[in-house]
């Protein structure tokens, strides 16, 4: 019986360990993405009528991730 080394265990933990964490940072991301384009899209229907060409300048703020 062929047992894997310890150097192959520990791989393959870290391998999925990394796997899980880049998976909730892919759900954050895409949860704050969502928040972003929510805000942007009623940015752009209160202030940048179609019939205007209004430039706005904005920024982000912790708060409009709750």
């Amino acid at each position: 019986m062929n047992l894997p080394s310890i150097n192959e265990i520990i791989y393959h933990k870290l391998l999925r360990d990394f796997s899980e964490i880049s998976g909730e940072v892919n759900r954050e991301l895409n949860e704050a993405i969502g928040q972003l384009e929510k805000h942007q899209n009623v940015a752009e229907e209160k202030w940048m009528p179609p019939e205007k060409g209004y430039a706005i300048v904005a920024y982000i703020t912790p708060e409009m991730f709750k």
